[in-house]
C-alpha cells in the first residue's frame, strides 16, 4: 500500500507512525531515498498518543523537500534485534514546483 504526499521545493513535511516503544519495537527508514537530492530527512522523535504507561506512541519522521522529483520512502516496524519485520509501509513523495 502507497501513500502519497506532495510537496513544494523547500519546505518541511512529517511522516507520523503508530507504534508501541516500550514492546522494544520502532520505525525503520529503509535505505536512503532512491533518488538523492529530492528529498532529506531531518529526523525523528516519539510522541505520546495517549496518556496511558507503556502505551502507543506516534514517531514522527521530518523531511525537507529539495527539488522537483518523485521518490519512494519504506519504513519497517521491527524490533532491532531481530532479522525479520512485522509491517512495512511506503510513502510516494512528489516533489513539484507550482
Amino acid at each position: 500500500m502507497s501513500n502519497i504526499i506532495s510537496a513544494s521545493p523547500n519546505k518541511e513535511f512529517e511522516i507520523i507512525l503508530e507504534g508501541v516503544p516500550t514492546a522494544g519495537y520502532s520505525w525503520e527508514l529503509v535505505g536512503p531515498p532512491e533518488k538523492e537530492g529530492v528529498v532529506q530527512e531531518l529526523g525523528h522523535e516519539w510522541q505520546p498518543s495517549s496518556s496511558r504507561v507503556g502505551g502507543p506512541a506516534q514517531e514522527h519522521f521530518r523531511f525537507r523537500a529539495l527539488a522537483a522529483g518523485e521518490v519512494h520512502l519504506r519504513f519497517r516496524y521491527r524490533r532491532p534485534w531481530e532479522k525479520g519485520f512485522k509491517e512495512e509501509r511506503t510513502f510516494q513523495v512528489r516533489v513539484t514546483s507550482n
